[in-house]
């Protein structure tokens, strides 16, 4: 008889590891499950920037093409050789201040809303001599950063657990297993003895 009472045991407790089994296969075949959206959105942080720019560039000048246009100041009566030796150096004087004066020519650009860029242009005996542009701008540049919070994932734990009472230290003792899917389901399944197999789950889900 006692033989056929712990042949009768053992054969109970086959059947419930092999529930277990079934039950863990059933979890893990939640894992072909379609992906649950996220429920955070994602943390956008934008940070602008206002890079203030004053600068100085100097180009280079080239001379790209020249024409002598006598027809325009020939005609001209104040250019007329004058008849008179008094007469011919006050104008050879007039048109020598005119040809040597160095002058300065300034052009401001105004750029939107970001400030302006000045062109300065040296011009002396007829010919650009010096070209710069000074800027003064503000331009704003913005940072955008995206934080994207991982997205939820099956998790899978095993483990043990036992219990107890002041009589009785070890009353109770089992093995199980814990697993969470996408939606933070929690199923619990156990297995212990406490003088006779007791099989064990549960359900949790997350309190928001």
């Amino acid at each position: 008889m006692p033989s056929k009472k712990m042949g009768a045991k053992n054969s109970n407790i086959l059947a419930y590891i092999a529930l277990i089994i079934l039950i863990c296969i059933l979890l893990l075949k939640n894992c072909s499950t379609k992906p649950v959206r996220q429920d955070k959105k994602p943390d956008t942080v934008t940070v602008t920037k206002i890079k203030i720019v004053h600068d100085t560039i100097p180009g280079e000048t080239k001379l790209v093409e020249a024409e002598v246009d006598t027809s325009i100041w020939v005609r001209k009566s104040e250019n007329k050789p004058d008849t008179t030796y008094e007469g011919l150096l006050k104008q050879y004087t007039a048109l020598g201040n005119k040809l040597f004066t160095k002058k300065l020519y300034s052009t401001k650009f105004q750029i939107k809303d970001y400030g302006s860029v000045t062109v300065n242009d040296s011009i002396s005996e007829n010919s650009l001599i010096y070209s710069d542009i000074i800027t003064d701008l503000k331009i704003p540049s913005t940072t955008i950063t995206v934080t994207k919070f991982e997205p939820p994932k099956r998790e899978l734990y095993l483990g043990f657990n036992g219990m107890g009472n002041s009589l009785h230290p070890i009353k109770y003792i089992g093995v199980g297993g814990l697993f969470k899917d996408k939606k933070e389901h929690i199923y619990n399944v156990s297995l212990g003895y406490d003088g006779e197999v007791l099989l064990g789950g549960g359900l949790y889900w997350k309190v928001k």
